[in-house]
C-alpha cells in the first residue's frame, strides 16, 4: 500500500469514528448498567443526545428542523426535539469542522509540496 493511500484511509476512518461517536458511545452504555435496570436507568437516545451537548438552538439543528421538522418543507420527523434531528444536527456539524480543517491544513500541505519540487536536486 502506498503512503497517501495509508494516509487517506486514516483520515475517512478517523472522521467516520468522530462523525458515529454519539452513536457508538450510546451502543457501549449498555455494558455500564446491570441487566435488570437497564431499561429503568438508562436515557432514552433523546436525552443522550441532549447530554452530549448537540443544542436544539443551534443554527444546523434549525436548518434540520426547518428541511425536515413537522412544518418543515419535507416534513419528515414529528414535532419537538427529535433525537433523529440532533444526530443530523451533529453530523452536519461535525461536516463542517472537517472542511475547517482540511481547508486551514490545505496551505501548508500546498507549501510544502511546492518547497519539494523547488528544492529537489537534479
Amino acid at each position: 500500500m502506498r503512503k497517501k493511500t495509508l494516509t487517506f484511509m486514516a483520515d475517512k476512518l478517523f472522521w467516520l469514528l468522530v462523525a458515529l461517536l454519539p452513536l457508538i458511545i450510546f451502543a457501549l452504555q449498555f455494558l455500564i448498567y446491570e441487566l435488570p435496570s437497564v431499561t429503568s436507568e438508562m436515557p432514552t437516545f433523546l436525552e443522550f443526545m441532549q447530554g452530549f451537548g448537540i443544542s436544539s438552538e443551534s443554527i444546523c439543528y434549525t436548518v434540520m428542523a426547518d428541511l425536515f421538522g413537522a412544518e418543515g418543507v419535507l416534513p419528515l420527523f414529528s414535532a419537538g426535539n427529535n433525537a433523529v434531528l440532533l444526530f443530523l444536527a451533529y453530523f452536519c456539524s461535525v461536516e463542517i469542522i472537517h472542511l475547517a480543517v482540511d481547508f486551514i491544513v490545505f496551505i501548508p500541505r500546498l507549501s510544502h509540496k511546492f518547497m519539494n519540487k523547488f528544492c529537489q536536486e537534479d
